[in-house]
């Protein structure tokens, strides 16, 4: 991440004057696909647009996290780069890999810096709270 990103990211939710990822993706012209199946999201450029699929599926926190993971691949211009998704193909990710790609993991702390509230993150790490007592008594 060559700028700071999160930065960026919160000025245009401000200019949008919304953090609702399909809202946002209407006022930044970002088309939204409804996917069926498996898949949870994928972020395109469809004949030079940005695009974002995204599970017709998904719903409350999950819908709005995978959102906001695929608006973070197009905000932070991976959409962009040649030949990425061609050449790739599709990411897949198993929940205790080690191991996340660098583009995965940007998106991955896009999605988190807007969708998790900074007073949920001081609560639980706060020292006297009670997820770090409980930690110090493991």
């Amino acid at each position: 991440m060559e700028e700071d990103i999160f930065s960026v990211v919160r000025q245009k939710i401000i200019k949008a004057g919304t953090d609702d990822p399909r809202e946002f993706a209407d006022y930044y012209h970002i088309l939204w696909i409804p996917l069926k199946e498996t898949i949870t999201g994928y972020p395109a450029l469809y004949s030079g647009i940005a695009a974002i699929g995204i599970n017709e599926r998904l719903t409350g926190t999950w819908l709005r996290f995978a959102a906001w993971h695929e608006l973070g691949h197009v905000l932070a211009g991976h959409v962009y780069e040649q030949g990425r998704l061609l050449d790739n193909g599709f990411f897949t990710q198993e929940v205790d890999s080690r191991t996340i790609p660098r583009h995965e993991n940007t998106a991955n702390l896009i999605s988190a810096d807007v969708c998790v509230k900074d007073d949920d993150v001081l609560r639980v790490s706060n020292y006297n709270s009670e997820t770090i007592k409980t930690y110090r008594r493991i």
